[in-house]
């Protein structure tokens, strides 16, 4: 069962999970696998952008059979093992990440398709939620929006696209329908909660979220956004997964809190996608444009 790779630590429970052995084949050549008892036991991907992680040592045991996101998830076409993949670069670790026996090619740990890796680097400046919250209040024009109990937020509060600073009492849950058509940056900066309870995919909208906190319920399956927080917490679940289409950005050191894992372990808990439309849609926002020109003749 070598060629299996078990997963260290954890715990088989009840039957293989995908087909099983019939009289006369090899079980060698079979794709096993076997749910665990722990929901922060699945193994994560990410698709046309870097992995930067503060913690040394994190584990991302990738199985043997690798399956897309979902079935016909045009997003999701690599079935490699690789961490990272499509048009990825660097691989960011605080230490080394383990990304199981089966990543090994020639004695060699491959992360990704361009297999761009940096291991022990220490990133110096990289962006965070203070230092963006600093960035706009000093550097752009945005809406301030004081939030009490008695004054509902919705579609109107957001007339128009632009930067949205919340002042709140409460934590915030945030709805797509909002963001329907706009391209919208939102700072809840009180030190409240953005709470996401459902799917979050605005009729073409680009959204920006950043918050002291992200909650994202373990019945949430997709947000198409990009997410900026001190902290971000996928909610515990051992039936979905969480595919992010945007990307995701978490301050703290330990990382993102993952707490997904799936019935079938051929395929990613936690599946985050870089879209190049969307920041491209935010730049304005995100950035300073700066001209330099001189007169040659």
């Amino acid at each position: 069962y070598n060629v299996i790779g078990w997963r260290a630590g954890k715990v088989c429970t009840g039957a293989p999970t995908s087909s099983t052995s019939n009289v006369g084949d090899s079980i060698l050549n079979m794709p096993l696998f076997f749910t665990y008892n722990n929901v922060s036991g699945g193994w994560f991907k990410v698709k046309d952008t870097s992995y930067n992680s503060r913690q040394s040592g994190r584990q991302n045991i990738v199985p043997y059979n690798v399956n897309r996101y979902n079935v016909n998830d045009a997003d999701d076409t690599d079935v490699s093992h690789d961490v990272l993949s499509g048009n990825s670069g660097l691989l960011v670790q605080d230490g080394r990440l383990e990304p199981g026996a089966n990543a090994h090619i020639g004695g060699e740990v491959v992360y990704s398709t361009n297999n761009w890796q940096a291991n022990g680097y220490a990133p110096i400046n990289d962006i965070s939620y203070s230092k963006y919250l600093e960035y706009i209040k000093a550097r752009k024009d945005f809406n301030k929006i004081i939030k009490i109990p008695l004054i509902p937020l919705s579609a109107a509060s957001f007339p128009s696209n632009g930067i949205y600073s919340i002042q709140t009492t409460e934590d915030i849950t945030v709805d797509p329908t909002w963001f329907d058509n706009k391209i919208i940056v939102l700072v809840i900066d009180s030190g409240k909660i953005a709470l996401f309870n459902t799917d979050f995919i605005p009729t073409n909208g680009s959204v920006v979220v950043l918050a002291t906190k992200i909650d994202i319920a373990p019945t949430v399956k997709e947000i198409d956004a990009i997410l900026i927080g001190k902290t971000v917490t996928t909610g515990n679940s051992d039936v979905d997964g969480l595919k992010i289409k945007g990307n995701l950005i978490d301050e703290d050191i330990a990382g993102v809190t993952m707490g997904r894992s799936r019935p079938d372990a051929s395929r990613p808990s936690l599946f985050v996608v870089f879209d190049p439309k969307l920041y491209l849609n935010v730049l304005p926002y995100l950035s300073t444009s700066t001209y330099d020109w001189r007169q040659i003749q």
